[in-house]
């Protein structure tokens, strides 16, 4: 990933989280299984461009990792999205919740 500037997606969870933590924004192209409600949030967070189909044609993926290539909004917002996410300290949190329930 260390390669990559733009991520191409399905709009599935793992790979969509994989592409925020590695500040890579996205093309994503899903619509089955919840993917369109992912898809949806990552065209509207701007942190990449949802094509809004489950098979896109080759044109329109050009199109969409041209578009973020040239516009740098994207990856400015996925950026600024990891750093948020890896504020936190995950473990900390969810062992702080798990030991506030059994108290």
């Amino acid at each position: 990933m260390k390669y990559a500037s733009v991520y191409v997606t399905n709009g599935g969870y793992g790979g969509t989280m994989l592409s925020i933590t590695q500040q890579l924004p996205m093309l994503a192209a899903g619509l089955h299984e919840g993917k369109n409600e992912i898809c949806a949030r990552i065209g509207y967070f701007k942190i990449g461009i949802d094509l809004k189909t489950e098979t896109p044609a080759p044109h329109a993926i050009y199109q969409g990792v041209r578009e973020i290539l040239k516009n740098k909004e994207y990856k400015e917002n996925v950026t600024r999205l990891a750093e948020k996410i890896n504020s936190y300290d995950s473990n900390k949190l969810c062992a702080d919740y798990i030991e506030e329930l059994i108290d």
